[in-house]
């Protein structure tokens, strides 16, 4: 198993036990739009989104840096780190607006390479991963599912670096489909040296 998201810009991701988790239906008939409300949809389970956090890294060449996290539980910050509490799933994408000056909302592609001559004006991504809580244990560690993405969009709209609508819809390194997002306010952490 890769374990991309926990070793993600050196923050630590811990999920506390012992919390009643979110209930989650299956309905593999379920069909749900990107912009649905607060719901993701992904392996036949639809999850109620809660929470979502916005790290601001800042210029990166030609673009600028936000990476986004959304999820059915509860994100709690402290200094260096955060936590997600309560999750059955999160959704991460490291998003690239074009420009150095500041974070620009709009659709962002999937690239394999964000350096790319043609990409210095587009909104792109090239590393994003959903996890999921595949042993029903109520934790994401490193015993859970973790998949990179691989194709598809992220739509952020919004902004004032709290209020943000995030809607996925990609396609992951097993084939299946992430479709859904959360609609609030976000946790802002600023990164940026």
């Amino acid at each position: 198993m890769n374990n991309r998201f926990y070793s993600l810009k050196c923050f630590c991701l811990a999920v506390l036990a012992g919390f009643t988790f979110v209930s989650c239906s299956d309905d593999d008939e379920e069909e749900v739009s990107p912009n649905t409300d607060n719901k993701v949809v992904y392996n036949g389970t639809t999850y109620s989104m809660k929470s979502g956090l916005v790290e601001d890294y800042g210029p990166s060449d030609n673009h600028y840096n936000y990476d986004f996290y959304i999820t059915d539980g509860t994100i709690t910050t402290s200094n260096n780190d955060f936590e997600v509490v309560n999750s059955k799933i999160v959704l991460f994408a490291e998003l690239l607006s074009p420009g150095t000056s500041e974070f620009k909302t709009g659709t962002f592609s999937f690239v394999q390479n964000y350096n790319d001559a043609g990409n210095e004006n587009k909104h792109v991504f090239e590393d994003a991963l959903v996890v999921t809580d595949t042993n029903n244990d109520n934790i994401l560690d490193e015993q859970d599912e973790e998949l990179g993405v691989t194709g598809g969009t992220v739509k952020v709209s919004g902004g004032n670096n709290r209020n943000y609508t995030v809607e996925f819809d990609v396609t992951l390194e097993n084939g299946k489909t992430a479709k859904g997002g959360y609609s609030g306010t976000f946790t802002y952490r600023d990164e940026r040296d």
